[in-house]
């Protein structure tokens, strides 16, 4: 840290740190549903109902043998799904630095800039090492029969779908600017807000490999999944504000109109991206999330509205056997913003005592912050939205009683 002037109003601050992260317990609850230590099977042929589900299935019914744990006799399923983890998996870690300039510029205000910058290292990303390979007369259907290790040795190969390697070699970067002001409690009004402006790309971090995470769309192309950091907007804005009233007059008319607070609170961010996807296996690659390609530069409709955003004839699904060329998070969608108040009124009842009410307002302008579209071009819906953006609400009002004592 350092004062410039040695007048105690600005300061100069900058840090670094190297931070290490452990992973979460759900990155490996794949293991878990590996056979033969766990396995998923599906029945839908019960000739004798319930009374014997398993009398149609091949080895009839595996849950003895699975509580007996693995042996000599445990069943692995044909075309079962896998994860397999390098052994040396290195931990995640970040560097992380920023700059600051602060200034004081009234005798109750505060500016200040800061950079902020990281660098994160060892993303772990999963790669498809499995997938299926496109040929003449090739169909979803025989996905399983196309797949590398089938095509190897149809008799082991058989016994493997999907099998999803963990590449813990992604990064992620972050670079932005935060610009913030500040007015400390003054006459009963205080205020602080700030904008950051910022730039987020990653390599698409899977959370659970193998079970609800995606692997690289293209297999052993971890580049063609390279975009935007979810929940990182370009562009957050927030602001708070409050203000106490200050009471008037004598007597009764002082007691009214003292103990009186009103507070707001702004906030906006800009759109998250998305893109375009087919919604079916048009690579017939066993690969899931599939894009389409852009045929038209401007992707919406001449005039949007939530019945028709995005225009269907700038998109189109890829041929047989190839993949879309849209990138990753290619559209940005909607902006945010919403003003949430509240008003109270405090009532001395001894030295003590205090009694509050409170009447609170949450997106009190009742802001329609939408979702968005419907973004796969298999659906009927696609172009349209449907539902408001999560974690955003029409406008709620609620009244609370505060005694403090």
């Amino acid at each position: 840290m350092i004062d410039p002037k040695g007048a105690g109003t600005e300061t100069i601050r900058a840090s670094y740190g190297r931070l290490y992260d452990l992973p979460h317990m759900q990155t490996f609850s794949a293991q878990a549903q590996m056979s033969p230590w766990g396995n998923t099977s599906t029945v839908t042929n019960m000739p004798q109902g319930w009374d014997n589900p398993w009398v149609a299935v091949q080895g009839g019914d595996p849950i003895p043998n699975l509580l007996n744990g693995p042996n000599s006799t445990s069943t692995f399923p044909l075309a079962a799904n896998y994860t397999t983890y390098p052994l040396d998996l290195p931990a995640t870690s970040t560097d992380q630095w920023n700059v600051s300039y602060q200034r004081q510029i009234a005798s109750a205000w505060m500016v200040s800039a800061n950079y902020l910058g990281n660098v994160v290292h060892h993303v772990w990303t999963t790669n498809q090492i499995n997938p299926a390979v496109f040929g003449p007369g090739a169909t979803v259907g025989s996905t399983n029969q196309r797949r590398v290790l089938f095509l190897q040795n149809p008799s082991e190969g058989q016994y493997f779908a999907s099998i999803q390697e963990v590449d813990p070699n992604g990064t992620s970067d972050y670079n932005g600017i935060l610009l913030s002001i500040q007015r400390r409690r003054a006459n009963g009004f205080s205020l602080q807000g700030n904008y950051t402006f910022s730039r987020c790309i990653t390599d698409r971090w899977n959370q659970e490999p193998g079970v609800s995470g995606a692997p690289y769309l293209i297999p052993g192309n971890r580049a063609a999944d390279r975009g935007r950091c979810p929940n990182s907007p370009d562009h957050s804005l927030n602001t708070s504000i409050v203000y106490e009233i200050p009471g008037a007059g004598t007597g009764m008319t002082l007691a009214l109109t003292s103990g009186w607070q009103v507070s707001a609170i702004l906030s906006a961010r800009s759109g998250s991206y998305y893109t375009v996807t087919t919604g079916v296996d048009n690579a017939l690659s066993g690969q899931p999330n599939q894009r389409a390609s852009q045929t038209l530069t401007d992707p919406f409709v001449a005039n949007p509205t939530f019945a028709q955003w995005l225009n269907p004839a700038a998109f189109q699904a890829p041929t047989a056997g190839t993949y879309g060329t849209m990138p990753l998070d290619a559209i940005r969608g909607f902006a945010r913003w919403g003003i949430d108040m509240g008003v109270t009124r405090s009532f001395r009842t001894g030295a003590e005592h205090q009694i509050q009410l409170r009447l609170e307002a949450f997106n009190v302008l009742n802001t329609v912050n939408a979702a968005n579209p419907e973004s796969a071009l298999s659906s009927p819906n696609f172009g349209t939205i449907t539902s408001l953006a999560a974690g955003t609400a029409p406008r709620i009002m609620q009244l609370a009683v505060k005694y403090q004592f």
